[in-house]
Formats: C-alpha cells, sequence, structure tokens
C-alpha cells in the first residue's frame, strides 16, 4: 500500500494538534517523517511504533509522511500563493545542475532533466527520492516513468 506525502511549512505545527504514533524504520530508529494517526502496535514511552514501516505496511497500517517543505514559509497567504501559481516558470533553469538540485524531489536529476528539457509540470504520483526509505530510481526507469506518465496525460 503507498503512503501519502503531505507537505507542511512546518510539519510540528500538525503534529502538536492530532494524536499519532510515529514510524519505526528498518534500522529500528524513529522514521523522520512518517506517523501513523490511526492506532498502531507501538511503545507509550516513546510513542515509536513496535513494527518497521514496511512490516506495518504488509499488515495493513496506513502510515502518511509530513513533509517539512521551507519553500512554503515564504507564502504569506493563500492570495499570494495563487499568484505565484499563475507565474511562467523559467523551465530552462532546470536543465542547470546548480539550480536543480535545490528543487524539492529533483535533486540528482539533473542530466535526466537535461535529456527532457521539461515544460511542464504533473501534480500526482510519487517516483522517487533521495531518501534512504523509498528507491532512487535511475535516469532510465524515472525517464521510462515520466514518458509512460506523459503518454497517459496525452490520451486523456
Amino acid at each position: 500500500m503507498p503512503d501519502i506525502d503531505i507537505d507542511f511549512a512546518d510539519r510540528t505545527s500538525i503534529l502538536n494538534k492530532i494524536d499519532h504514533i510515529v514510524a519505526r524504520l528498518d534500522n529500528n530508529k524513529k522514521h523522520n517523517t512518517g506517523v501513523y494517526v490511526t492506532e498502531a502496535p507501538h511503545n507509550p514511552v516513546d510513542n515509536i511504533c513496535t513494527i518497521n514501516h514496511k512490516d506495518a505496511d504488509d499488515r495493513g497500517y496506513f502510515k502518511l509522511d509530513f513533509l517539512n517543505v521551507s519553500i512554503y514559509k515564504s507564502v504569506k497567504d493563500e492570495q499570494h500563493l495563487t499568484e505565484l501559481m499563475e507565474r511562467i516558470p523559467i523551465w530552462q533553469l532546470l536543465e542547470h545542475k546548480d539550480f536543480s538540485d535545490q528543487v524539492f524531489h529533483l535533486n540528482g536529476h539533473s542530466e535526466l532533466l537535461q535529456q527532457l528539457k521539461p515544460t511542464s509540470v504533473t501534480i500526482g504520483g510519487h517516483t522517487g527520492d533521495n531518501t534512504s526509505s523509498k528507491k532512487k530510481l535511475s535516469n532510465e526507469e524515472l525517464d521510462k516513468h515520466i514518458r509512460g506518465s506523459l503518454d497517459k496525460a496525452n490520451k486523456r
């Protein structure tokens, strides 16, 4: 079962408001972003799940990843966000490694961005990132995934 990533300017703002259990990694350390907002087996002393997140997933527990995305701290309000979203991006910047390596979920993929020369963005499925708990896709795999997504979008 896939997890869901939810972006926050400051994830502690939501974590302080809801009951949750912290997910556990394979190495028995605390997961950096993963939480369960439903009941899951956990140690009541440290509030960390007693089974690692992969086994928990196999058992049907649903993990949410609450991510800190600091760029949101600069957004003043909903109107400001709308104005930012309506701006036309300078897509060529994505072809420069020093820029793309600073973009969340794009860092490490500068060669692929230089090949694909993107001029649009699809909001949706996760294709991989640099966190150790997720599979990092090779440029070839990422290219295949992106091209497959584009083909599906073009058929709509």
